[in-house]
């Protein structure tokens, strides 16, 4: 009895932050269009921080696993994969490497396909060479678990989530530098009072932000995901138009 409390007391904060992740991320990623723009810009770039944290998290969890699990592959086959992983890494950094160079001379976000491919080719062999190290240090990793040197592990995997971390942060920036992604833009219309009974005659509810704010939208709209929406301010009696303009 004892035993299995001292088991849930050292467990519990593990459960704490899985169920708090778990509400962090289902909140954020079924954000409706509407509250993505009315979210503060510096409360979107601290969630999107958070969102990159908890997924480095999980693919450094998901590429440890190696660390832990005695492979099938022989010495011979891994020692095939790393060389193979490690030709993708150079030939997918140097062509990224010099699409930045070229790109401060010449556009290249019209080469999207080739722009995917070696930053995304670059990320991925990085991350599976991780695992074939892990899986390389199978008795170390091992070793430690059954030596109880928890500081050790824990150092092993926050170092990995840290580099995982920097890698997405890295490649996005350089994504974005290439891609040259078109910014959204958006605008809105305040409804004039005496239209303002009228104009909900033709919207339909779709949720409440809170109790001062109710989003409507156009009978032809899809979902909440569409513009145009609409925020209506019951106390207040305002009706405000959100829509995008096609650049």
């Amino acid at each position: 009895m004892w035993d299995f409390i001292d088991v849930m007391i050292k467990i519990m904060p593990l459960i704490v932050a899985a169920i708090a992740i778990a509400r962090f991320m289902i909140t954020t990623m079924n954000k409706s269009i509407i509250e993505i723009i009315l979210t503060p810009n510096i409360k979107k770039h601290w969630e999107g921080f958070y969102e990159l944290v908890v997924l480095s998290f999980i693919v450094t969890a998901g590429i440890s696993v190696p660390g832990f699990i005695k492979s099938p592959l022989s010495d011979q086959v891994i020692n095939i994969l790393f060389i193979i992983d490690l030709v993708i890494v150079i030939a997918t950094g140097i062509t990224v490497l010099v699409m930045l160079i070229v790109n401060n001379w010449k556009d290249m976000s019209d080469k999207k396909k080739l722009i995917d491919f070696s930053v995304l080719g670059n990320f991925i062999s990085i991350v599976s060479l991780m695992a074939l190290i892990f899986t390389v240090l199978y008795k170390e990793m091992n070793q430690l678990l059954i030596d109880h040197q928890n500081s050790e592990l824990l150092f092993v995997y926050m170092g990995c989530t840290f580099f995982v971390l920097s890698l997405f942060q890295l490649y996005s920036i350089v994504y974005r530098n290439l891609s040259k992604p078109k910014k959204k833009i958006y605008q809105i219309e305040s409804i004039e009072s005496s239209k303002i009974n009228e104009e909900l005659k033709f919207l339909k509810f779709e949720f409440m932000l809170d109790d001062e704010r109710h989003v409507f939208s156009t009978l032809s709209t899809r979902s909440s995901l569409d513009l145009p929406l609409y925020i209506y301010y019951p106390k207040e009696e305002k009706l405000i138009k959100y829509f995008k303009i096609e650049c």
